[in-house]
């Protein structure tokens, strides 16, 4: 078994693995913000650098083997490798976006996407305020979205869903110096109503990759610091709002969100019965189910089963469920064969994302906008588990919703669209 120290070795080489991922990224793109820095971003700070972090504060609880610890960083290689290869492979040429510029750009009806926007705000707000009388909490605090986990999806979710697209109405289709700001502001305001901090901190990313990939700004090193502070602020700040224990220990408190990396620690040590896809499936197929709609449905599927196996006293009492990170299912379901299948999944997420990314360049095109943040990892609508199914969803939702912002109506009744 390991000790603490060789652990560390292994976390830190994953980390300088991601970093030379992530610059070789922003060297071709030529910005140090782009598709892909959300994930490297993300898993360096809460999968890799957080655990280092709290190995150095706490014991690990459980024994890692040399043979994990291979496992552990094979996965994260092979899917990051993998991921900026897809990424990398597509190429944006002039001839390229010459050829695209014509059919993407839209420009969408004012009349109709301003009174839909403030529309959603309001039914976002009606929600709100029905669900905090439903389960006795006030709105903009964690008790609001701890009280609202289990029975009141089929609300909380559609309350999310007209929040967070609003604000990208806002971004995409509403002119004017103060229109904008106001109606953008008004719905990052009323995300933290959910008591959820990835509500509220995914509106400031959405409107930095709004930045990149739509206005086509290139964020070089000189920019990223402010920018990434500004992000990292905002995670504070929704960690200070929506946790007590962080109000008075932020530092402990954003350590045991290693929690990702340790528990796939435990998985890939300790897991021995492989499940054949059932909690793959069943990340599918139940979490945007609503309850009210099928009473039947199992109060643990999925990764709650692992949540279920390995802290069974706060799935019980609803204190949190533990997280096993992007891997930890895969692992459970695969063993092995979880290289292959991870390795799939990054090429292909990395090939998408750059393809969307080069006909979405100075484009103005909601739905391809919907995509291709649902695929950086920042869907509108996210249950908590970003699966293939919830992938589907979001970007039919955008779909649709680009075509509803291009009606119009003529003087004689008639509804048409046009294309800038």
């Amino acid at each position: 078994m390991l000790g603490e120290d060789q652990i560390t070795l292994f976390l830190v080489i994953i980390a300088v693995f991601l970093v030379s991922m992530y610059a070789l990224g922003a060297y071709v793109t030529r910005s140090a913000i782009y598709g892909l820095s959300y994930k490297f971003g993300l898993t360096l700070v809460f999968e890799i650098s957080a655990v280092i972090a709290f190995l150095h504060v706490y014991d690990l609880p459980f024994q890692v083997s040399f043979t994990s610890m291979i496992v552990i960083s094979l996965l994260y290689v092979i899917y990051f490798g993998l991921l900026l290869a897809g990424y990398l492979l597509q190429h944006d040429s002039k001839r390229t976006s010459a050829a695209v510029s014509e059919n993407l750009n839209f420009s969408y009806s004012r009349p109709v996407v301003e009174p839909f926007a403030w529309g959603l705000i309001g039914l976002a707000t009606i929600l709100i305020l029905f669900i905090s009388q439903l389960v006795d909490a006030p709105p903009f605090s964690r008790m609001f979205y701890e009280r609202t986990r289990v029975g009141f999806g089929h609300l909380y979710y559609p309350a999310v869903l007209f929040t967070n697209l609003a604000v990208v109405l806002g971004l995409f289709a509403v002119h004017g110096k103060l229109q904008k700001p106001i109606l953008v502001l008004s719905g990052i305001v009323l995300s933290a109503a959910f008591g959820s901090k990835w509500v509220l901190a995914l509106q400031s990313v959405v409107v930095v990759y709004y930045a990149y990939a739509v206005l086509g700004y290139r964020i070089d090193t000189r920019k990223v610091v402010p920018v990434t502070l500004g992000i990292g602020a905002s995670l504070i700040f929704a960690f200070w709002l929506f946790s007590p224990f962080a109000r008075s220990n932020l530092l402990d408190f954003s350590i045991q969100y290693s929690e990702y990396t340790r528990n796939l620690m435990l998985v890939v040590e300790t897991w021995n019965e492989y499940k054949y896809g059932q909690l793959t499936l069943e990340n599918n197929l139940f979490p945007l189910l609503p309850r009210a709609l099928y009473p039947e449905k199992p109060l643990v599927f999925g990764s709650l089963r692992l949540s279920e196996h390995y802290y069974p006293e706060s799935v019980e009492l609803s204190q949190g469920l533990p997280s096993f990170g992007p891997f930890g299912a895969v692992w459970a379901d695969f063993g092995p064969l979880a290289f292959l299948i991870v390795g799939v999944v990054g090429f292909a997420q990395g090939f998408l994302i750059r393809k969307i990314e080069i006909r979405l360049y100075k484009r103005n095109h909601i739905g391809l906008f919907i995509a291709y943040i649902t695929l950086v990892g920042l869907p509108l609508i996210n249950p908590g588990v970003i699966s293939t199914t919830v992938i589907a969803i979001n970007i039919a939702i955008g779909i649709m919703l680009h075509w509803v912002c291009l009606f119009r109506l003529r003087p004689g009744g008639n509804y048409a669209y046009s294309r800038r």
